[in-house]
């Protein structure tokens, strides 16, 4: 697996952003997969919650031994406290999510599937809001977790 951490421009929000990505690669760890497997593969976007930034997926969990086997991309994107909203002072934290950020992905990687089909979200807190938010309103899947105390 690739592990990246991606700054870009957002034009929604006028100033830098940061993604961590996670993407499958051709390895000794999967002899099955081909150049074809890892052509137009399933996106899982990660949104955190509101005491958190885009690395606690990785810090704080097994999401890479868990996709290790998975041909699947993983996008963290960083979303300060903004809770997944447009706000009214121009700040459009929803559009950069819902409808920048998949335009960012996909051309920085091409091998990545924008079908809706393929493309799923989950979030954990502030970003569980966000991700109900994102399934209900655009291109993405929602994933519920149940967590079990």
């Amino acid at each position: 697996m690739a592990h990246l951490e991606v700054d870009y421009y957002s034009q929604v929000l006028g100033m830098d952003r940061t993604m961590n990505v996670i993407l499958p690669e051709l390895s000794d760890h999967n002899p099955t997969w081909t150049a074809e497997t890892l052509q137009d593969v399933p996106v899982l976007y990660l949104l955190h919650g509101m005491s958190n930034n885009q690395t606690t997926w990785q810090r704080r969990t097994d999401i890479e031994r868990l996709v290790r086997q998975t041909p699947i991309a993983i996008v963290m994107p960083s979303t300060d406290l903004a809770w997944y909203t447009n706000t009214k002072y121009g700040l459009n934290y929803f559009d950069a999510i819902a409808k920048e950020l998949p335009d960012k992905v996909a051309s920085f990687f091409p091998q990545l599937s924008t079908k809706r089909s393929k493309n799923f979200v989950v979030g954990l807190s502030m970003g569980g809001y966000g991700a109900f938010k994102l399934a209900l309103a655009t291109w993405t899947n929602l994933v519920v977790l149940k967590m079990i105390f």
